[in-house]
């Protein structure tokens, strides 16, 4: 049987870059936009939603299943 693509994947970040906007100037008489970018904290749930959801056989051994699935 064919393993999730989440399968012991490794931990995911504490923070993350993600844009945010852009800052604008003007560069040869045209406008330009450049992105800006800042850190923001990983807040969606660590533990695995598949494994609860779908008691799969795929992810038996799963380091990220969770516990008592």
């Amino acid at each position: 049987m064919k393993k999730p693509a989440c399968y012991n994947h490794p931990p995911f970040k504490e923070k993350l870059v993600v844009q945010n906007g852009y800052y604008e100037r003007e560069e040869r008489g045209a406008p330009v936009r450049i992105p800006k970018y800042e850190y923001v904290d990983h807040v969606m749930t660590k533990s695995c939603q598949w494994s609860i959801l779908n008691n799969s056989p795929a992810c038996k051994g799963c380091k990220w299943k969770a516990k008592g699935k």
